[in-house]
């Protein structure tokens, strides 16, 4: 192999860039990816990706977080070791591991905790407003392959007044070292505040009444951190997990002063019975694209 010494001086004879820092995530479904290359539609292309359920994965491939705090590690370390012959070298790359100290709240922080460990897909946005990724053999780009893991909220103590930005907390560990081989950056000059401006607006579903021999529950939905702002929009269902029927259902009533009693039946027409549940939650759409979203809950006696 010759190598080109010149390329590495580049046209202006300095080679040193450094990347802004990390301002916010883009965390993806594993199996997605996307193009970036048309400017027409590259506000509309994330757009989609956060509000619309992608027809190939079966739900909402993306959702973006908030300007976080602060990060910590991210290095890839080498790891070096010492042949019999005493010579040292490097035999390998440690994919990183990031911490990412969130802004959130309770609520939404919940959701996170909730997912467990998941293998996910992470964009790092920078405040400059590049992001970087992996270019796919396809010509699309996505995300660096990570494991997620939110860590339970702590409780700040009085004598380290930055520990309250430090709460709420998310790790990634990268697993795939070729990821980082030749990452790609670019920047469509589009803010974070954009992007966000098309998330749904989360609410919280909170049961008031649980489930009856009959089939009826009632829930309270309010905008999600403030029980005043109740909601008056007509809801529909979307099922997780059960262990019921194929045409198992829950029917949403009208609301009143924020609270609709649900009917949930196992099969047909026929309520839960013990040992059954649902796993559900409310959203609002306008044609494919979702504005509202509730947490998940479980219907069960």
């Amino acid at each position: 192999m010759e190598f080109n010494f010149n390329v590495i001086g580049g046209l202006n004879k300095d080679c040193e860039a450094f990347l802004a820092t990390v301002k916010a995530f883009a965390i993806t479904h594993p199996a997605f990816s996307f193009d970036t290359k048309t400017a027409a539609t590259k506000l509309a292309k994330w757009a989609k990706a956060i509000s619309e359920v992608d027809s190939t994965i079966g739900k909402i491939p993306m959702f973006l977080t908030r300007a976080i705090h602060a990060t910590e590690g991210g290095v890839i370390e080498p790891v070096s070791e010492t042949d019999g012959f005493g010579v040292n070298f490097t035999s390998a790359f440690n994919p990183p591991t990031l911490t990412a100290h969130m802004s959130s709240n309770p609520c939404d922080f919940a959701e996170l905790l909730g997912l467990g460990m998941q293998n996910v897909r992470v964009i790092p946005i920078l405040e400059d407003n590049s992001k970087m990724g992996v270019l796919s053999y396809d010509g699309k780009v996505k995300g660096f392959a990570a494991q997620m893991i939110a860590i339970p909220v702590s409780l700040p103590g009085t004598d380290n007044r930055g520990a309250k930005t430090q709460q709420y907390k998310v790790t990634f560990n990268f697993n795939d070292i070729q990821d980082w081989i030749s990452p790609v950056v670019w920047n469509d000059n589009i803010g974070l505040i954009d992007y966000l401006s098309y998330m749904p607006v989360g609410y919280t579903q909170e049961i008031t009444s649980t489930l009856s021999v009959a089939g009826a529950m009632s829930v309270l939905i309010f905008k999600r951190g403030d029980k005043t702002l109740l909601s008056t929009d007509t809801w529909t269902v979307e099922y997780g997990d059960h262990n019921c029927g194929a045409d198992r259902s829950i029917s949403v009533g009208a609301l009143t002063n924020g609270v609709s009693i649900l009917t949930c039946y196992s099969t047909g027409t026929t309520p839960l019975v013990a040992g059954e549940y649902i796993k559900f939650r409310l959203v609002f759409k306008s044609t494919d694209t979702y504005t509202k979203i509730t947490n998940w809950l479980i219907a069960k006696l």
